[in-house]
């Protein structure tokens, strides 16, 4: 009994730190055209492209990973936050304006995230961008 208290004491704590965005660096570095960083949960890419041309190779990537978009949620002209939906796997995207020729792309699938799904949605957008 203490074992299984023990676990769930462990899912609950990780599950709210995923969500208060407190996950530690698990790895980063170079990848493809431009750099990556994992973060428990999320993975953020690094495009050397302008802004609207990488939002629109993430909704292109998106709607190849058959997720339905949810909302839209602007933040000013250099953010563009997507929440969306993978049959029952919630997705948010961040695409962020870093320079005039260099766009972030954050992605988390599921609540706690899929590296998985992340490293096959970025290649999508690679693609997208004529990059990959």
């Amino acid at each position: 009994m203490k074992s299984l208290t023990a676990v769930l004491l462990a899912v609950v704590t990780l599950f709210t730190l995923s969500l208060a965005g407190c996950a530690a660096l698990v790895a980063g570095g170079a990848v493809g055209a431009g750099a990556a960083g994992v973060y428990a949960g999320q993975t953020t890419q690094y495009y050397p492209s302008a802004f609207t041309p990488t939002l629109n190779a993430v909704q292109t990537a998106l709607a190849r990973m058959q997720c339905v978009v949810l909302k839209v949620d602007t933040e000013g002209a250099d953010t563009t936050v997507i929440h969306a939906r993978q049959g029952h796997m919630l997705v948010d995207v961040t695409v962020a304006r870093k320079g005039l020729a260099v766009t972030a792309v954050t992605s988390r699938f599921g609540i706690l995230g899929s590296e998985k799904d992340d490293a096959i949605f970025h290649g999508y957008v690679k693609g997208a961008l004529g990059q990959g």
